[in-house]
């Protein structure tokens, strides 16, 4: 009996799932909404973890700070452009958190590459989105510039260029 949880532990099991599936149905109509081929909270690494709502529509991935934000039409914190020009690393297959790696060239320096990290909330969001991106920069013509992200305040310094 000492194994089975105590009721106020069973009531934060229950709001849990029901938190998760209330965000199921909003996901949905947030999708439709936006016209997204992916939506999901997504961790972007920068100084430390952020958390953001995260969209990829029309080429681009796009972060706001809250589904909200999207839906009301504030501008994204973050887009990146994708195009041929970015690189995506996928997990490491032994990791619990699958963390998604883009490398995209930097706007004023088409020479220099910034990173980003990606965390999804889970490993099934994660296969998704990567499905997503992958489609996208698989498909995405190169364009005549090489402008492919806009950054945001408190981005990390861009990594040194990948080997060829």
């Amino acid at each position: 009996l000492e194994a089975l949880p105590a009721e106020p532990e069973l009531d934060a099991v229950f709001a849990e799932r029901r938190r998760a599936a209330e965000w199921r149905r909003e996901r949905a109509a947030v999708k439709r909404a936006l016209r997204a081929d992916w939506v999901g909270p997504l961790w972007r690494r920068t100084v430390s973890w952020r958390r953001h709502f995260a969209a990829v529509r029309d080429g681009q991935l796009h972060f706001w700070y809250s589904a909200k934000h999207a839906l009301n039409g504030v501008s994204p914190v973050l887009v990146v452009l994708l195009t041929a020009h970015v690189h995506l690393v996928p997990p490491l297959p032994d990791h619990d958190l699958p963390v998604l790696t883009l490398h995209a060239p930097v706007p004023a320096a088409p020479d220099k590459r910034r990173e980003w990290r990606l965390a999804a909330a889970h490993y099934r969001d994660a296969a998704t989105l990567r499905r997503a991106l992958e489609d996208y920069i698989h498909a995405a013509p190169s364009p005549d510039h090489r402008d492919a992200s806009t950054p945001a305040d408190g981005d990390d310094p861009p990594p040194p260029p990948p080997p060829p």
